[in-house]
């Protein structure tokens, strides 16, 4: 099954139980051969798909669902950044041929900036390059539009001038924006909290690496060559204002984000209302975590141990003096590498030398891999009365149920469009209805072990991603790049092995090792691992349906036999079951998995409103009695004290 859009409901989630079974394009028997579908017909043919030498566009990254490219003229670069970005249709609105043609698919498993070499980047770049160069006064027209403003494609097409291309003035982000004297009247906050503003006319542009992040030049005094972190959304704006109340409410830590140096205010062509648009952070250029596991080095005992530390003792930070009293998203990808302090550029240290810092307070939630289960639970029943609406029995059930469940003042049935415009009131601790209705500190606290024991896993085995649950997050994990003997080896077979009778043995393709499997941690760290991650579905046995392999979805199997010489995958071969299986197929082993999901989901919500019903203990649920068990953050701490002092932690090697 080639990624879409379509999949967010159809495989992704849990609205998956209940969407129809469809055929997919891909299932359908090919059309018959004629000259007025052929790609030969000059008609069908794109002109070309290698990069534009000269262009006056340049595209910095692509959003995760591959409809999104963030896309400037040249002429901008250097100047205030506008956050105009160009729309594209959904993959399944684009004619087969062509879409696979483009490898639009790819645009959703490969990260922003590997996305910009695919065809389909390179396609829609030449398209906006015609369709502006036609357009004397496009550039004065570009700096006037409002911020947040759009490019959109409405079809994609081989023939460039048969693309329908439009620049959308839409003013909907600045009338979301809220003044500064609003924000101060909410919050109550002190005001020698708030930083300096500055406009967002002062700002210069660099780029745009992804759709929170700008890179931005700052006025003097700042140097000409320094670059800052812009943070501004232009979508859902409330969480980048309760991202902003926490910073500016939290005593700073060394291994937390620290507070903005700037808000950046807009001069709202609408009403002429002056906006806080964003706000300024210092650029750390070393990357994260998610980008040093992905390439695959060999991470020390010594720097794992110091880097749990140091995850633990800022999560420990925000239980006690955060006003939301605890952070949903922990994953590598929010975890930076910056420079321990006093390093001397002279002499640079290590990556592994490094400390990291925990950034991005949006306080969304995170990924379902690395979500507990107590929140995970919830957040699939508040997705099915959320999204589903082609089942209204089963939506009008899960609503009712979430009505008992929540407190009547916290929950709002049915749950209201994405509101744009932030409501401090009531949402003191964020908008995770899942997160918040924990309700106690030791909960958020053993909630957050959870995703710190996941993050161990990663640290331990060398793995940016967990490779368990279905979620957004699989499409950004590839499970067929590593190839072994047999589970036993601990080396990459790096090609075919010759018999001594001078046959060569075909190669076993198996998957990469998923939590909770080990195969590299040390022996020392693996109990630790086990304990933090306490009621984790995947130690009794469950494991995904279906997974992200060779840049298509499909379903998981332990090892497929290659038998072709050259390592490709024989579709006709007996043992590659996998890859003759329909896309039909794939979507009803996701529904299967699904449907356990949202039975332990109900039977979760269920059990809780019972107990309270009937004046028994909630701890006494099963799934709250597992998180109960995971050690405390303090723990944690004392636990990598002890492996350090006994200094006996070793690395294991690759497998």
């Amino acid at each position: 099954m080639e990624p879409s859009t379509a999949l967010f409901d159809s495989i992704l989630g849990p609205t998956a139980l209940y969407c129809d079974l469809r055929q997919w394009d891909e299932d359908k028997p090919p059309l018959e051969l004629n000259w007025e579908t052929s790609c030969l017909n000059p008609k069908n043919r794109i002109e070309s798909l290698a990069p534009l030498n000269c262009s006056q566009w340049r595209q910095d990254g692509v959003d995760v669902d591959g409809t999104r490219f963030f896309m400037v003229p040249t002429f901008s670069i250097g100047k205030a950044p506008l956050r105009v970005d160009v729309y594209i249709p959904g993959q399944a609105e684009t004619p087969l041929l062509l879409r696979q043609t483009l490898q639009s698919g790819a645009a959703m498993t490969l990260r922003s900036r590997q996305a910009i070499n695919l065809p389909l980047s390179h396609h829609v770049l030449r398209a906006i390059e015609r369709w502006s160069a036609k357009d004397p006064d496009f550039q004065s027209q570009y700096a006037s539009l409002p911020f947040g403003s759009k490019i959109v494609i409405d079809n994609l097409h081989a023939d460039l001038a048969q693309m329908d291309i439009h620049l959308v003035r839409t003013y909907d982000v600045e009338q979301s924006l809220h003044s500064l004297t609003s924000l101060q009247s909410m919050w109550s906050l002190t005001q020698s909290l708030y930083p300096p503003t500055i406009d967002l006319s002062g700002l210069r542009f660099h780029s745009q690496p992804h759709e929170a992040i700008t890179l931005v030049h700052l006025p003097p005094p700042h140097s000409p060559s320094e670059l800052y972190v812009f943070k501004s959304l232009t979508r859902s704006q409330k969480y980048l204002y309760h991202e902003l109340y926490t910073l500016l409410t939290m005593p700073l830590h060394p291994h937390l984000v620290p507070l903005p140096l700037y808000l950046v205010t807009r001069h709202c062509l609408f009403g002429g209302k002056i906006g806080v648009a964003g706000f300024i952070l210092p650029y750390y250029s070393h990357g994260t975590l998610h980008s040093l596991l992905s390439s695959g080095c060999d991470i020390p005992c010594r720097a794992v141990l110091r880097w749990i530390r140091q995850l633990a003792s800022v999560l420990l930070h925000i239980a006690a003096a955060s006003p939301a009293g605890f952070y949903p998203d922990l994953k590598p990808d929010n975890i930076l590498l910056i420079p321990p302090r006093n390093w001397s550029s002279a002499s640079p240290p290590s990556l592994f030398d490094f400390d990291i810092l925990l950034i991005d307070l949006e306080l969304r939630g995170g990924f379902p891999s690395f979500t507990p289960p107590e929140v995970l639970h919830l957040e699939n029943m508040l997705t099915i009365s959320s999204r589903l609406t082609t089942c209204p029995k089963v939506h009008s059930k899960c609503v009712a149920l979430l009505k008992s469940f929540f407190p009547p003042d916290n929950f709002l049935v049915p749950p209201p469009k994405e509101d744009t415009k932030y409501k401090f009131e009531g949402n003191e601790r964020g908008f995770s209805l899942a997160w918040r209705s924990l309700g106690i500190r030791s909960r958020w606290e053993k909630a957050m072990v959870f995703m710190l024991g996941k993050v161990m896993w990663c640290l331990g085995e060398g793995r940016e991603t967990l490779g368990c649950g279905i979620g957004v997050e699989m499409l950004r994990e590839e499970q067929g790049d590593c190839w072994r003997r047999d589970a036993d080896d601990e080396r990459e077979c790096n090609g075919l092995h010759n018999h001594d009778d001078g046959e060569q043995e075909p190669r076993i393709r198996k998957r990469r090792p998923g939590f909770p499997e080990f195969r590299v941690t040390p022996k020392e760290l693996r109990p630790l691992i086990e304990a933090c991650t306490a009621g984790a579905p995947e130690w009794e046995g469950r494991r995904r349906a279906v997974e992200l392999r060779g840049g298509r979805i499909m379903p998981v199997h332990d090892s497929i036999v290659c038998s072709s010489t050259d390592g490709n995958f024989n579709g006709d071969d007996d043992n590659d079951a996998g890859y003759r299986m329909t896309a039909a197929d794939t979507q009803k082993l996701a529904k299967e998995w699904w449907r356990e999901e949202v039975r332990a989901a109900k039977r979760y919500c269920e059990d809780i409103v019972r107990r309270r019903s009937d004046g028994e203990e909630e701890e006494e649920n099963d799934v709250l009695k597992k998180a109960a068990s995971r050690p405390s953050l303090e723990s944690v701490l004392k636990w990598i004290d002890e492996l350090e002092a006994k200094g006996k932690v070793r690395n294991n090697g690759n497998a």
